[in-house]
């Protein structure tokens, strides 16, 4: 079963320490957004993210694995923090 990407992203957004998805595969002629921060493949699922200012990438990145375990199934889950937010 292919998991609900909106799902994910909510509950992606939803972990202590995760400031916002990021977007570093966005058009360089258009605007970029979230969206392609989360991509869903047959054997994984990509998220980039970034980080509060002070947050642990390690206890971070832990707790967004359990929070999405249910939904990403047997897909392995790939995390890349591609910023710090200072502002949070």
């Amino acid at each position: 079963m292919t998991p609900d990407i909106h799902a994910l992203r909510l509950r992606a957004l939803a972990v202590p320490g995760v400031a916002r998805l990021a977007d570093h595969h966005g058009s360089s002629s258009g605007p970029r957004t979230s969206r392609a921060a989360l991509r869903v493949f047959d054997a994984h699922v990509e998220i980039d993210l970034v980080v509060v200012a002070g947050s642990s990438v390690t206890t971070t990145t832990a707790a967004l694995r359990r929070a999405l375990a249910d939904e990403v199934g047997d897909r392995e889950l790939h995390l890349t923090v591609v910023d710090v937010d200072p502002g949070c």
